[in-house]
């Protein structure tokens, strides 16, 4: 179900004051533990939101830049090779070759990890791939990647 117009505004009216605020902040500022917010969040940000508003061009774009980011931590990246996997999905024309090679790189990162969550996101993204394309042979095998 698409999301309501008011929605969809208001969402992108907050990424948009998010990035303004974030760009408004004193780079020098030393930032509490707690509230250590950077740029790499703001792009996993930008990815979810566009993400959820099922516009996968700009989340897959905003997610490929927080790849670039140094300061992304590894959880992160886990997490938005699956969103991108997701996000390929959602193309009328979605590319097959483009969803494996993400899907396997959020995978690879996930059992580095030992993170659970990654994982569980992992085999998510799995299902909906052998939705996407039930009977493909790669896409199967794309379990050993999880279960080694």
């Amino acid at each position: 179900m698409p999301c309501p117009i008011r929605e969809k505004q208001d969402a992108l009216s907050a990424l948009k004051k998010a990035k303004a605020l974030f760009f408004a902040q004193d780079p020098g500022a030393t930032l509490p533990i707690f509230a250590d917010y950077g740029w790499a969040n703001v792009l996993l940000n930008e990815g979810h939101v566009y993400y959820h508003l099922g516009d996968p061009a700009p989340s897959i774009a905003a997610l490929d830049q927080l790849q670039e980011e140094r300061a992304a931590n590894a959880t992160w990246k886990a997490q938005a090779y699956t969103e991108q996997t997701l996000a390929e999905l959602m193309h009328p024309s979605r590319d097959m070759e483009y969803a494996i090679d993400r899907w396997i790189k959020g995978a690879q990162i996930a059992r580095q990890l030992s993170s659970q969550q990654r994982r569980r996101e992992s085999l998510s993204a799995l299902v909906a791939m052998q939705s996407a394309w039930p009977g493909e042979r790669r896409i199967a095998e794309l379990r050993e990647h999880i279960v080694r």
